[in-house]
Order: C-alpha cells, then structure tokens, then sequence
C-alpha cells in the first residue's frame, strides 16, 4: 500500500503538470493510450486492511469497509455469510467517511472521503471511480438527505469534520453547494443527525465539541447558495463533551440517542432535556434506537449492549400508542434482580460479545460499528475490528442480524430465571485472514515474490522488463517480469526464462528503497538502479549485468526514499539523485561523475516534504513540525529558517516555480546573487567560480552561525571538458559506434520484451474451454499458454490511479469453472477493457506480416518472420488465420457461445466505448469502433431504440445554459475593462436553423432544447461534469447508430440534431470546456465522413468541407500507414483527411459542386477588387489536399468525376499552379488527368479544355486569366485535343457521331482577345456504350492537316482537315 499511495502521489503531480502547462498554452507530448489492463499478484497474505469506517449499501445486500490505507471493500452480504467482491483503491490516505451517494435502493453510488482531503464518487456495481475531487475540508461523517420541492427532488450530501459547522455536497459532482453556519459559538461538529418527525419540518441536529446542541430547520434549501447559508434555529448547551454518535429513528419520533466517551444519553426532542443517562466502564463508540423503548450501544471493546429503556419516562405519539398514559405504565423488568444504578433506570437484557483483546489505540476507535433498519422493524449491526491480537494487518468484519425483541418476548424474559443479559456471538463473520486461508496461495518456485514476508522493497523496470526485490538479507534480486507472471498464472510456469533470475549482494542489512531514475526522467541512464539500506548506503547498479558501480556512505542513518530534482535545475544538480536518511539527512548524489555533491544533516525533527527553487537555486526542507529550512544549493549553506504561515506560502511558491521551464542549462540566481551568498558564508571557492577569481576583501560575512550542519563535498572548479592531446577522432567514433550498437541491443530487447508481453497479456485475457477447437489453435499454432491459477483481475478506467480490483472467490478456485462462471461476468467495464485490449493486439498481430510465435534455441520467446520456404509460408498462413479466428471469436461469437451454456455476460459499456472512439492509441481506437459497431448490431432494433431514448436527451443542443457544450460565454458590454480578462469571449451561437420546407413535404418540428436534464434511473438528477460528459457520449453513440443505422435515427427524428451537433464540434471556437484538438471533436471529424449521406440533407457542405479542408492542411503530414502515436494535432489534421477521402467518394458530385461554387464566389468578388485588395482564395491554402481528392476520385468515381468535369475544371485550374504549366505538360504535372480524354492542355497557347456532360467545352485562357464556353454537341462530349501549335481545337460527340474543329481567330491586326469559332463539323463513328459505362475515345492529332480518332477494341479512324 505505501508503494500505492507513492505512485498515486507521482500521478497527482503530473496531471497538475500537465494542467498547468495546458493552462499557459504550452504543446504537450502526444497523450499516452488511458487503456489499463491491471493484474493483482497476491501474496502468501493479505493485504493489510485496518478498517476505519463501515456503511450499508441498498438493503443490506452489501456493505462498505474503509480503512486506514485509503482501500475500501466490498462485501456482499448473503443468507449464507459475508464475502469480499470489490477492492477498490486510489486514496492516499486513511479512509474517514463513507455514504451513499442517493436514498434510492435503485442508486449504485456512494462517495468516499479520505483524510487528505480527496473525496470520489464510486459506482459499486463494477467498481468504477465516476468523479474525484480535491478540497481543503477534512469529513469525518457524511448523511445523505432527500431535499423534496414542488417541481424536483434532489439528494445532499451534509458533511461534519475537522472545520466548523456544516457543509453541503453535490453528490453528483462533489461540488460545495452550501454551509450549514452558526450564528452562536461556531465549533466543529462532533455528530449529527435528521429528524423527521410527523407534522413538522424536517431538522438537522448537531452537537459540537463543547457540548452545544444546536438545530437547523431544513427550509428553502434550493434557495441556498455559497453566500447565502443556513443559519441554525435553535441552540442550547448540554453537558454533553466528547460526543461519539447519534441517533434518531422514526419508531420513536421523541427521542433521540446522544454517545459520549463513557456515557451514552436519551434526549427528549421537544425540549432538549436528558431523560436517561448510562454509564459504561469502557469507551463507547456508537449507538442506535431500535425500538420505542430500546436502544443498541456500542463499546469500543467490540460489545453491543441492548437496553430496556424506563417506559415511565418516555413520552410521545409511539409510547403512548403502545404502552399507554404514563401514570399506567409498568416497566416489564421491574422484577429482575438486576443493578440498573449504571444504567440510569434502563436495564441490559442483551449483549454482542467480543473475546477480549487489547485496544488497537485507547485514544481511537478499534472498532467501527454500523446500523441499518430492515423492513418489519429488524436491525443489522455490523462491527469492524481495526487489529487483533492474531491479525495485526486488520481484523475481521461481524454481522449480528437482532432479534425482534417485541413485548411478548420481554414478558416472557422477565418471567424466566435466566440470568440477563442475555449473550450472542453474532449471525456472520469473515475476515481477509479467512479467505487467503481458504484460497492457499503458496508459490510453486523457491525464488522471492512479491508481497513474501522477507521482501522489503520492489521496483518495477519498464524498459528492461525487470522486477526488483529487495530482501531483509541485503540481497536484490531480479527477475524477468514475464517469468514471474507466468510462474504464477500459465501452464507453463515460467520455465522458458528460468536463467533470466539473478540476485544481487547489495547491502549489509535490509534494503529499504529501489530507485530507476530514467523511469522518471529521460536524461539518466536506462541501466543503472539505485538501492537504499538499513545499512545507511546508497548503491548504484547496472542493471542489465547486474553490477555494481559505486557505494555511497553519506548518510548518517537508513535510507528511506530517493527524489529526482526538477529537469530545469543547474547543470550540476540535474545530475544529482536526493537521498533522505532516517536522521534527517538529505545527500545529494552526482551518480555521472559518482560523487556527493551537498550534504544537509541533523534536521531536528523528521523530514516531511522536499522541494527546489530552481530560479533562486534553493533546496526547500520542510520538517514534520512544519518548518522550513532553506538550503543555497551554491554555496551549500543554510539561508533561512521559516515557520508558520510564511513556511507555507514558500512551500506553495515553489510549486509555481517548479513548473517553470528556463532555456539555459545553468537555471539558477543572477551571478550578482550568487556573488553574495558566496561572499556571505565566506565560501572563496564559490567567489572565484562566479567574480572570475575576483574577491571583495571588505565583505563582512553575517556572523551568525546556522545551527545545522551542511558540507560541500565538490570543492573543484568546474573545468572545461577537452579532448587530451593523445586522443584521436578515431576513438570518438569508436564510441559513437559502440552507443548506436547498444542503442540497437536496447531497441531489440525491448521488441522481445513487448512480444513475450503481448503474449502472456493474450494469454490471461483469451476466453478459454468456450470453444475447444479453438482452444487447440490458440495452444499449438499460437503458442498462447493457458491459464493453469485462477487470475485476479482489476479495472482502470480513469487516469489518476482509482483502481478496483475483483476479489478472488474461494468457491471458484477450478480453472474452468471459473472461465464459465465468472470470468465474463464479473462487470461490464471490466469486460470492455479486456476486449479493447484483446482484439487490439490480435489486429497488430494479425496486421504484421509472417509473423507468429516460436521458440528458439535460447528457450525464449521471439517473433520472427518467415518468408523463404513454401512450408514456413504456409504454418505464417495459418497463423494469420488463427489470429482472424480469436478475432471473430471475441468480437462476435463469445456473448452466443455463454448464452449456449446459459452463463452470464455483461456486455461492454457503450459510454467507454464511445470515448475511445478517438483513442491517442490506434489498435485501441480501431478495436473501440468495431467493438461498439457490434454491439449496437447485437442489441438489435429494440435496444437501439432504448439506446437513442436514452441518449437522445443529451445532445448538446437539446440542453441550455451553462451546462451545453455549445454554451459561450457573451462577450464583455462596451463600457467594460478589457484588462480585467485577457481571453476575448465567443459570442453565443445562433440558434438551430429551421430545416427548409420541401415540395410536398411538411418540415418536421426541431425539438425545443430541455430546460432541465432527465433524471437518472434512481430519480437523482446529474451533475455538471456528468452532463458533460454525457454530451459527449451522445454525440458519438446517435452519430455512430446514425451511420450504420440511419433509419432508425430518422425515425426518431433525430438525425439532423446529430448533424448539427457534429458541425458545431468542427467549427465552433477554442474553450476549456471544447479544446481545438480535443477526442471528441478528432470523433465529431470522422463520425462526419462515415455517416456523410446521413448528415448531408441537413448539412451546409461547403461549411464542412471548407472546416474539414483548414484542419487537413495546417501541416505537411505524411501518413505512413503504421501504428504510431500521434501528437493531438497531427492526429487530428489525419482524421480530417480520412474525412474528406470519405465524403468525396460518398458524395462525388457535392463535393466537386460544392467546392466549385466556392471557386466561382472567389472569383466573383476577385473581379470587383484591385490587386492590392483581392482576398485569398479559400482553397489556395488547402490546395494541395483538393488535388489529392481528386486524384482519389479519378480512381474510384471515375463515372462521377465525368459528369461533373466542367465544375471540376474550374476547381482544377484554381488549384494548379499556373506557373508550372509554361514548361511542362498537365500531365506531367497532375498524371490523373491522363485518363480523361475530354480534358486537353496546350502548352503554347496554355490553355485548357474541358468537355462536359451537357456538351459544352469550357476553354480556360491562363495567360489573359478568363474562359469560354463552346456550346460543341448536343450530347456528352467524349474526347477534345488540341493540336500542337494550339490554333485549332477538335472535340468528338460519342453519341451523335460527330466532330467539330475549332479555329483560332482574333480581332483587327490581333489586338483583342483570340475566341474560337467552329470551321467543321464531319460525320464520325457513334460510340457504344456496354452496362452503362463510360466508353473511352482520343483525339489524336497526326499533323496539322489530320487527326486520328482512337475507338474501344483497337479501331481507329482518320480525318483530314
């Protein structure tokens, strides 16, 4: 767990990176793939599990555990006893509070509060973190209440901790809404509670720490915002301290239970009076009423107490009612021989005993304590023990479902002699000591594993594929991370790579801390390691051939952690590794040149945090008493000493200062500064580095002596690295030869390590005994490995380390029924991943060309290819067969092959899918689209129909106000300050155009935008970030169902929302909410191209080919057709060009129309502008991507491009650069062009001729920039050439039979403008036409006096002029 919370704080600090560098505008790398496949390797024993905090979920069905590690379980709760399902993971911090995220019993949400602050949102039913958020609020109890308004309902979430009075949460967003504040002696709130009682509003009661009661009315809640709070009602002092617990139940609607320390209260609510008083010999911990005149109390010693309560002194509506007017009332153990001075006049008739033990801490709880009321007025207690004696890693978890105690049952036990009270042991108990002791997990090797008892440190090593351990002894050993999960899992067990295990002497004691510093930061060297012992050394190791480099003995005690400084530090630091010690001591390590570089000791108290101040060359240490000493990394002295709130402000300052990035190596103070500090602490060595050896004899140092310790080891000057003069260039090149040859073993390494990956991955995740002919292909030709233990799986979906992990199950511990029972049944996300995962790497596989697995002589594992031979041909045929079937078998065939055996499947989550559909991985974002495709093709007809009612809702312009993402803010009034705001706003979008009525046709009516969003199943509403979220979802879901299923979206009249949704993602402007290169719009961009013949009736295509053309042509982009990371803009500007080659061959003639017109309305407004103002064409930038198009469309819509061609010359001309054609043919220059014969360019008149489908020649004129149109042929023009010199022009109609010859003429002494004129027309060969096609013909000119027509099937014909 310590390993956990590290890696969770890393993963805290570069998301903060990254927001901050995306909030200054800076390029980021391409975003990592977020597709997890996490697999839990259990230890010989369980996890520690110290639980804090416990709360029913539903009914009772399952309950919640939080302990002080930040894990939470699980734990179904069934008639036959309680079992741990979900582990849930991300905190990184003790777990104080926990709730249900709605009343509902329909809800599966609940919110988790740690003791740093971070409170998330959690889906129970398959472990998913929906939302986490940070605050400055420590909760230590958390109540849901339904808020109920004439028009909605909405649940809260109210909050008590570590701040005064109350506050008030979203549960959908965990957003503070409002505070429950006080008007008199605002305190902490030590518990609090809701009463309902018949005929009044409802009221929150509190009790503060020092005893103060005090009661809000809960009234116009909806109307409560950040400055306008709820202020209490009513307050009174008790002396009531160190309040536990309270408690209220609706049985008894006058009374309400108040647990103290060593006394626990009956409180009457209609005049906050004390009525019953006990007093218990230990610490009480909680409490409940169960009955009108019984309440539950519990100690900490474990003991639940069961009290008869004085029925003389209660009063209210339920009292009366049962046991009548007071004066008439009889308690019915009056005649018990019992002491009842402790109880106050209640009496003990019942008792949940627990074997005595010592207390976990007397000063908190051992054990955490539940209530829920069933149905029919039963009660379940759950208890929960931090430690016993027997578990120290955390106890065990007890259900004690009550007895109904009715008054029958209490006459008759005060009749009986038995001695009360009565003793129970509880209805189930279970504990994670329990299930490991079922499961047995023993390894079957000798070697170290992870989590055994003598493993004290483990590092994992990306780029070597290593894991390390280190071990009480002073060993470190390493092990292939392929052999220690198939040692654990596989049939094979690891047996190819036994040799690979090497164990390393490390240290004279045990080894406290592992350290791989390229893991974190490029600019180390991948090999080396460091370790960190008890034996107060720091050791550097290589490796790869595990060798040691250098022993550190600098610190003054063990060594327990390892930080890397900041990439913008000095030269000299950035090669250094901090080392903290258990005394206090921080060494700074130079692992280049293997010497100490500063040593700071003798700290007073314990470190706490260590930070750099790059720009002011600072080391920042603050101590566990908060203090903050300031070391001047130059000069290696101590600057300052700081406390308090000025310790603070210097801590967050140097956060800022972090993430700032300087251009010089030598990131520190000016050398004025330096100049000082050095002449400050009398550091000459410093002076002469920075004055030049230049010193200043009147400098008065301070004379003040720091009292801490801090030496400068590096006492050289820093020397300017030359070659010796007996080295030769020669020598140079020999180790430039022997880095790229290493470079080229660590790049074939990390191939072999990615394949034995890829394959124990497939291993783990193929649905195995589902299909046993395929068993046996994936076994013999694939050489996957079946699985031999039942893996334990967990699920990621999120990027900040929230992981839940699926408890392992002692009933399944058979390999295959657990692969029929519960391996695709465990939750629905769990199962996306998995197929994401699965089908990504069998399309890689199956898309690499000859390849497949087998084992070399070296008993490893390697991916060859096999091309020489017509056998080895034939076993790569095979396997890439293979491949296609497990594809198949995922894709399609595994939800039929678990119904046939009628076993559970959860099919994937349509909503994660929807979000991959963009992924920054493309084997990822190609599996996610053919993985959603065939999902919506298996719900069929009737669940797409549920899918888009669902959905539907939730499309960005069906929503207003704040909460669209098509919402902008207005732009600033005139008389506002425009320095107050330095980002211009976006004016808001127009509304939806109505659609244009049609002939014959009604327009349909566009639904009006919802003025609220429709609740979710369980009747709660959505949050902000939700709704979001959702929007998105939906655009791509009803975009998706709309281009594979365009009918059933027209039916729901739905599709031109969608369509306009889809355009507004292209082109609207840059926001937080909608970044410019954000998935969604890169899904909007190809969503567009798929379903173009959908969107195109309710679509303005010029805006969307003129959008989709400016992002394709921002850059020069050359697709390699390979598997690569793209950065977020080079992936988009691919989409849009994928975009565009799909709308240009869905639509042909739109597109050649569309982007003519564009052409003409240039032209248009060039003619009515001067030189020095004619606008750019809209196409001149994008040129390049339109002839590209062009080319696509001459091949695949050769027809379309026919038809079309006299809008296509004009598009074409605008797009040629009319430079290069003074020297080269068109065909030279646009070689597509050549397969039209109704296209001819002269080079000497430099003109073009275009012959149309209507039987006009358009000749364009480059040199006078104009055109002319020939009315040629009554029919489609099949052919037109000029003849050399270009004065005449023959055009061939291939259905009239006929050819015209065209003249060049010219005005008076030629100096007008040449036209021409038609001088003969002779009879020619109609053209046949065979199914419709295109039948081809050329004009050949022979000699200026003939020409030659060329016919299909080899005829020819001459004519003479």
């Amino acid at each position: 767990m310590k390993a956990l919370k590290t890696a969770k704080r890393q993963l805290t600090k570069k998301i903060k990176r990254k927001k901050m560098t995306a909030d200054r505008g800076e390029s980021s790398p391409p975003p990592p793939s977020t597709l997890i496949v996490p697999l839990v390797m259990w230890a010989s024993k369980p996890p520690p599990l110290k639980i804090t905090c416990l709360q029913f979920l539903g009914q009772g069905e399952h309950i919640l555990s939080g302990s002080d590690s930040g894990v939470i379980v699980l734990w179904r709760c069934a008639p036959d006893g309680i079992t741990p399902r979900l582990m849930m993971t991300g905190h990184c911090a003790s777990i104080t509070a926990l709730c249900p995220a709605s009343l509902s019993h329909k809800s599966s949400r609940f919110i988790s509060a740690s003791s740093d602050g971070e409170v998330a949102l959690w889906d129970w039913q398959d472990g998913r973190c929906i939302d986490a958020a940070e605050s400055s609020y420590l909760h230590r109890r958390m109540i849901p209440y339904l808020n109920e308004t004439p028009t909605q309902k909405r649940t809260i979430i109210i909050c008590s901790g570590e701040y005064n009075d109350l506050v008030v949460l979203d549960p959908s967003d965990l957003t503070v809404i409002f505070y429950f504040n006080s008007r008199v002696e605002p305190d902490w709130v030590s518990s609090f509670l809701f009463v309902n009682r018949s005929g009044k509003v409802d009221s929150c009661v509190g009790l503060t720490m020092a005893g103060m009661i005090k009661l809000w009315r809960m009234v116009d809640l909806d109307r409560k915002t950040m400055d306008t709070p709820a202020y209490e009602d009513e307050s009174k002092r008790l002396a009531l301290n160190q309040v536990r617990d309270t408690s209220y139940d609706t049985v008894n609607e006058s009374l309400m239970v108040v647990v103290c320390e060593h006394t626990w209260h009956v409180i009457d609510l209609d005049d906050l009076s004390v009525i019953v008083t006990g007093v218990s010999e230990g610490n009480l911990v909680s409490g409940k009423v169960i009955d009108v005149d019984k309440v539950a109390i519990a100690g900490n010693d474990g003991t639940l107490r069961l009290y008869q309560l004085p029925v003389t002194q209660l009063r209210g509506p339920q009292a009366e009612e049962r046991f009548g007017p007071i004066a008439s009332r009889v308690n019915v153990l009056e005649g018990n021989k019992m002491d009842r001075g402790r109880g106050g006049g209640a009496v003990e008739f019942a008792r949940l005993d627990a074997a005595p033990k010592e207390l976990y801490h007397e000063w908190l709880s051992s054990c955490s304590w539940a209530f829920l009321a069933l149905p029919g007025g039963e009660y379940i207690a759950a208890r929960a023990e931090r430690a016993t004696e027997e578990h120290e890693d955390g106890g065990g978890l007890l259900l004690w479902r009550l007895p109904r105690y009715d008054q029958d049952f209490m006459r008759k036990l005060a009749s009986m002699q038995q001695q009360l009270p009565l003793k129970y042991k509880g209805t189930h108990e279970n504990s994670l000591a329990k299930v490991w002791e079922q499961l047995q997990y023993e390894d079957e090797d000798n070697f170290p594993n992870l989590g055994d008892e003598h493993v004290t440190a483990s590092l994992y090593v990306p780029s070597q594929g290593r894991m390390l351990m280190g071990m009480r002894d002073g060993f470190i050993v390493t092990r292939y991370i392929c052999e220690l999960i198939s040692s654990r899992f596989l049939s094979e067990g690891g047996s190819q790579w036994r040799n690979s295990t090497r164990a390393m002497r490390a240290h004279r004691s045990s080894v406290r801390c592992l350290l791989h510093p390229a893991s974190h930061h490029p600019r180390f060297d991948s090999n080396l390691v460091l370790s960190g012992g008890d034996d107060h050394a720091v050791v550097m190791w290589n490796v790869s051939t595990a060798q040691r480099i250098h022993r550190f003995t600098v610190n003054g005690g063990p060594i327990t952690r390892f930080i890397i400084p900041p990439e913008n530090t000095s030269k000299a630091i950035m090669k250094c590794i901090c080392a903290v010690g258990d005394d206090a001591s921080i060494a700074l390590l130079n692992v280049r040149d293997q010497k100490c570089q500063l040593l700071a000791a003798r700290h007073p108290t314990p470190i706490d945090v260590i930070r750099f101040r790059p720009l002011d060359d600072y080391m920042l240490v603050r101590l566990k008493d908060g203090d903050v000493y300031v070391w001047q990394l130059e000069t290696a002295s101590l600057d300052r000493i700081a406390s308090g709130m000025t310790a603070s402000d210097m801590m967050l300052a140097c956060d800022e200062v972090e993430e700032v990035k300087e251009v010089s190596d030598e990131a520190g103070a000016t050398s004025a500064v330096q100049l000082v500090r050095a002449l400050r602490h009398r550091n000459l060595q410093a002076v002469k580095k920075v004055g030049g050896g230049i010193t200043h004899k009147d400098a008065s140092p301070s004379t003040a002596t720091p009292p801490s310790i801090a030496t400068y080891l590096d006492q050289e000057d820093d020397r300017i690295e030359t070659l010796p003069s007996g080295v030769s260039t020669n020598s140079i090149s020999r180790v430039d030869s022997e880095r790229s040859l290493s470079a080229r073993l660590s790049l074939q390494f990390e191939s072999t390590l990615l394949h034995d990956l890829a394959r124990i991955v497939l291993s783990l995740l193929h649905g195995w005994n589902l299909d046993e002919d395929l068993d046996r292909v994936c076994a013999k030709k694939l050489l996957l490995q079946p699985i031999a233990r039942v893996p334990t799986f967990a699920s990621s979906t999120r990027g900040d380390g929230k992981t839940c992990i699926f408890m392992p199950s002692a009933e399944l511990t058979e390999v295959k029924a657990w692969s029929l029972a519960a391996r695709w049944s465990y939750a629905s996300s769990l199962n996306t991943v998995h197929l994401l995962a699965t089908i990504g790497m069998l399309n890689t596989l199956m898309a690499l060309r000859g390849a497949s697995w087998t084992r070399s002589k070296r008993t490893t594992t390697s991916m060859i290819k096999k091309d020489k031979e017509g056998g080895e041909r034939e076993n790569d045929k095979q396997s890439q067969c293979g491949w296609s079937v497990a594809i198949a078998f995922h894709l399609v065939l595994l939800p039929n092959a678990l119904k046939q055996r009628g076993k559970l499947y959860s099919p994937p989550r349509l909503e994660l899918l929807a979000r991959k559909w963009q992924d920054s991985c493309f084997e990822v974002r190609q599996a996610a689209q053919a993985i959603l495709v065939r999902e919506l093709s298996r719900i069929e007809s009737s669940g797409r129909r549920r899918l888009i009612e669902s959905w539907a809702p939730f499309l960005p312009p069906m929503i207003e106000g704040p909460n669209s993402l098509f919402f902008y803010p207005k732009a600033p009034a005139p008389g506002h300050n425009s320095q107050q705001s330095s980002i211009i706003q976006t004016p808001t979008p127009p509304p939806i155009p109505p659609r244009s009525k049609k002939e014959g046709s009604a327009a349909p009516v566009l639904p009006s935008p919802a003025t609220r969003v429709p609740d979710r199943e369980d009747g709660e509403t959505w949050g902000s970030r939700e709704i979001r979220r959702n929007q998105a979802t939906a655009v791509v879901v009803l975009a998706v169902v709309g281009g594979e299923f365009g009918d059933e979206l027209a039916k729901a009249d739905l599709t031109r929302v969608t369509a306009l949704s889809l355009l507004e993602l292209l082109v609207c402007p840059h926001s937080k909410a909608l970044p410019i290169q954000s998935p969604l719009r890169r899904a909007a961009i190809d969503l567009l191209g798929r379903g173009f013949t959908q969107w195109e009736p309710h679509l303005e295509i010029a805006k969307v080919l003129l959008g989709l053309l400016s992002l394709a042509s921002q850059t020069s982009f050359k697709d390699s057709g390979t598997a690569m990371r793209l950065s977020p803009s080079t992936d988009a500007q691919r989409t849009a060009r994928h975009a565009l080659s799909m709308i240009a061959r869905a639509r042909a003639p739109a597109f050649i129309a569309s982007l003519s017109m564009e052409v003409a309305r240039y032209n248009s407004a060039a003619q009515h502008q001067t030189i020095q103002s004619v606008p750019n064409g809209p196409l001149l930038k994008s040129r390049h991507e339109v002839l590209r198009i062009i080319e696509e469309l001459s091949t695949t819509n050769y027809t379309d491009v026919v038809d079309y061609m006299l809008p296509l010359g004009d598009l074409l001309v605008h797009c040629l650069d009319a430079t290069l054609l003074k020297h080269r043919s068109l065909n030279d220059i646009f070689p597509p062009m050549s397969k039209f014969s109704m296209v001819s360019y002269c080079a000497s008149s430099r003109r073009i001729a275009f012959g149309g489908k209507n039987g006009t020649v358009v000749v364009h004129d480059l040199r006078a920039t104009r055109t002319q149109n020939l009315h040629a042929h009554s029919c489609p023009v099949s052919a037109c050439a000029f003849s050399e010199d270009g004065k005449m022009l023959a055009t061939y109609g291939g259905d009239e039979g006929k050819i015209h010859l065209w003249q060049t003429t010219q005005s008076f002494l030629g100096m007008g403008q040449s036209s021409l004129k038609c001088v003969k027309t002779q009879p020619a060969p109609v053209l046949e036409r065979t199914g419709g096609e295109v039948a081809k013909a050329r004009i050949v000119w022979i000699n200026p006096k003939a020409i030659t027509l060329m016919l299909p099937g080899n005829r020819e014909q001459r004519f003479a002029i």
